[in-house]
């Protein structure tokens, strides 16, 4: 049966707060912040001291609290709690009641948990005097599989910190919690279905999230970032045209579509946005598209820089990377001569060195 208990106008506000931000995984940037924003509002509801979200698969810890010790938290679920008198371990109890405190769970029990080695060595020491906690099963055999909210608080002049108000609010907060990870699944299984199929296709391909930060790269785009020596450079590029995307200018993939030139190739730059359509979370598709490119003549280079014949020829050799030294011996030239030709051609292509050289003559 439902507890009832008597909420202020602040607590329903703060309750309002925290279901919608339990309900709308996709409106923060990766699944840490989402559950860091869920944290602070529900510490805020529940007066909790710290506050822990479990949810397993997100690619980063497991337990996630911006109080609690993360080393302490990344033994979860090593370090578990003492079972019940018939066996039972306490998260599989915790899991069939949805929602409960220590006491709600051992029970008369309760004094066999306070005297055990795991509350007084790991939870007292570090502030889990009381624990609240909400859960539901994810399908697994082990606590970790599961999604849980852990509220923790040190007891302070009674035996027990939280009581019905808390039990109250959590359940009132289920059906919310159920839905935001639910959704959040959803979207890992399709981001995982579609990153599988942008790898097995071949293309050189990044994947970004909402503001812009790198979640998958194919692996024809790291054969590509590893041999092109301006590969932070192209990097920049494509997370340029993926904000630019973001914020609703589509970068079509055509011949309009943004070039990037580097020492040793040109890229057409091409984003677009993938939305899940069961959660609404959204990606940023951006494809490296290597253009052929026709080499530059000394033909070309005299015409674009005016350039001598025989600065053409070395400007063409210090695109190759050629030091002096080997462009005398390719031109059958002196090293001084070679040199000079070299700071001619720099000054004509107003470059400051002569790594810039490749980019500068590339048609």
């Amino acid at each position: 049966m439902p507890r009832r208990v008597r909420l202020s106008g602040t607590d329903l506000t703060r309750l309002a707060r925290a279901s919608h931000l339990l309900l709308a995984p996709h409106d923060h940037c990766g699944a840490d912040a989402w559950r860091g924003a869920v944290n602070r509002a529900l510490r805020d509801v529940l007066h909790a001291d710290s506050v822990g979200f479990l949810l397993p698969g997100t690619g980063g810890p497991p337990m996630y609290s911006e109080e609690q010790d993360h080393e302490a938290l990344a033994r979860f679920p090593e370090v578990l709690p003492p079972a019940l008198s018939d066996g039972t371990p306490l998260w599989r109890r915790c899991l069939e009641k949805r929602v409960c405190t220590i006491a709600t769970v051992y029970g008369a029990e309760v004094d066999r948990y306070l005297a055990s080695a795991y509350y007084c060595d790991y939870a007292r020491p570090g502030g889990a005097g009381d624990t609240l906690a909400l859960g539901i099963p994810l399908g697994g055999q082990h606590p970790g599989a599961a999604a849980s909210l852990h509220f923790w608080r040190e007891r302070r002049g009674g035996r027990h910190a939280f009581g019905d108000r808390a039990l109250a609010i959590l359940e009132l907060l289920l059906p919310a919690f159920r839905a935001g990870v639910e959704a959040r699944r959803r979207f890992g299984a399709a981001r995982s279905n579609v990153l599988a199929m942008l790898d097995a296709l071949g293309q050189a391909v990044l994947v970004f999230d909402d503001v812009g930060r790198v979640l998958h790269q194919t692996p024809a785009v790291r054969a590509l970032l590893a041999v092109d020596h301006d590969h932070r450079m192209l990097q920049q590029a494509a997370r340029q045209a993926a904000m630019e995307t973001q914020q609703g200018d589509i970068v079509a993939s055509s011949s309009t579509a943004p070039t990037v030139r580097t020492r040793s190739d040109v890229y057409r730059l091409s984003a677009s946005r993938y939305t899940e359509p069961s959660s609404g979370a959204r990606l940023i598709l951006v494809a490296l598209e290597r253009r052929a490119v026709r080499p530059s003549t000394e033909d070309d280079l005299r015409r674009r820089f005016g350039l001598t014949p025989a600065e053409s020829r070395v400007a063409l050799l210090l695109g190759q990377g050629r030091s002096n030294a080997a462009i005398a011996a390719a031109l059958s030239i002196s090293p001084f001569t070679a040199r000079r030709h070299t700071e001619r051609v720099l000054a004509k292509l107003s470059v400051r060195s002569r790594a810039e050289v490749p980019a500068r003559i590339a048609p």
